[in-house]
């Protein structure tokens, strides 16, 4: 079986953030260089599994998608070699498998989910059953595939180790069929948003690929540092230091990251210096991308066909999977020989 590996993002105002360039865009682009099969999945399904599911796909959606393409693009995913699958566009029936698998796994189970954990804590008046299923329609995103490599932050794991647990059960009943999953993350497992929390939208703590120069210096400035250290010359912390943390997933200059690190811990330099020489590292990235993204996303009609072209490949394969999987399972369509 050849390798093949999935992506996956939520369309959603704003494009694509830094959390989205370490954790889906950078490994998809080394994972191209190996010359595998990349499915990069737009889950607009998933709006469902928020509380205003149904407003977010009416008033987002069109929007969202192509800033999304056109920001992947801009940051070299290569849309002849990777395929841009649009979640809700699939037309090939996956209700026997997500079925067959919500089979194999109990609520108790996919309630220590940390993310189900979390959804569970909320007013359960206002958890939809859509919400609840969110983890077993991200098994079936990969399996739909039968993918062998998941492109994702280390925050993602759960969700692999649940769908290797249902991959050996299903094999276990009907014989190999299924790969087991690798996750594979980006040059650090997770980053951080600017204020050392979660990296998320509603947070309003992400850089986006696409923030205007000053939008970057600004959020840069805001960043959390060492709370302890409250005059440059104390000793300051630099593993858990967001600024720092960043550094060190942006920054080419490896010599510069020990040199002010060490002088940080030594309360020779202070928060501003680090930031500014870190807003420099981000816009010399950010600048080029942002002005591939604003030409990319001009023609729309062009990311339309690049989309259409991937929905046509992820069909392909889906339908490849489906076919032996029913026929596995016994629920292929026989002949009537009546």
């Amino acid at each position: 079986m050849s390798i093949v590996g999935v992506t996956g993002i939520r369309p959603s105002p704003g494009g694509l953030h830094l959390g989205h360039y370490i954790g889906n865009i950078s490994p998809v682009i080394s994972g191209t260089d190996q010359n595998q099969d990349i499915y990069f999945i737009l889950g607009d399904l998933h709006l469902l599994s928020g509380t205003d599911g149904l407003f977010s796909i009416k008033n987002e959606l069109n929007s969202s998608v192509f800033d999304m393409m056109a920001d992947a693009i801009a940051c070299g995913v290569d849309p002849n070699r990777i395929a841009f699958c649009l979640q809700s566009q699939l037309s090939t029936n996956l209700m026997p498998m997500f079925l067959l698998l919500g089979s194999l796994v109990t609520f108790p189970r996919i309630q220590r989910l940390p993310a189900v954990k979390a959804l569970l804590s909320n007013d359960l008046s206002k958890i939809s059953l859509s919400a609840l299923n969110f983890p077993l329609v991200e098994v079936v995103d990969l399996l739909a595939f039968r993918a062998n490599i998941a492109y994702a932050n280390i925050d993602n794991k759960p969700f692999i180790e649940l769908t290797n647990e249902l991959v050996r059960r299903f094999n276990r009943h009907f014989g190999y069929f299924f790969p087991e999953l690798c996750l594979v993350n980006g040059i650090i497992p997770l980053l951080v948003g600017i204020d050392g929390n979660k990296m998320s939208k509603t947070k309003g703590n992400c850089i986006f690929i696409c923030d205007d120069t000053l939008t970057v210096k600004k959020k840069v400035m805001k960043m959390f540092t060492d709370p302890s250290r409250i005059r440059a010359d104390i000793s300051g912390n630099t593993d858990t230091n967001p600024v720092f943390i960043y550094h060190r997933a942006f920054n080419p200059n490896k010599p510069e990251i020990n040199d002010i690190e060490v002088l940080y811990r030594s309360g020779k330099i202070g928060d501003v210096a680090v930031k500014e020489k870190l807003f420099v590292v981000l816009e010399s990235i950010i600048s080029p991308i942002r002005e591939r993204a604003r030409y990319i996303r001009s023609n729309e009609s062009e990311l339309k066909d690049i989309l259409h072209t991937g929905i046509s490949k992820s069909e392909r394969q889906i339908q490849a999977t489906m076919s032996s999987f029913l026929e596995i399972t016994g629920f292929s369509q026989r002949e009537n020989k009546g």
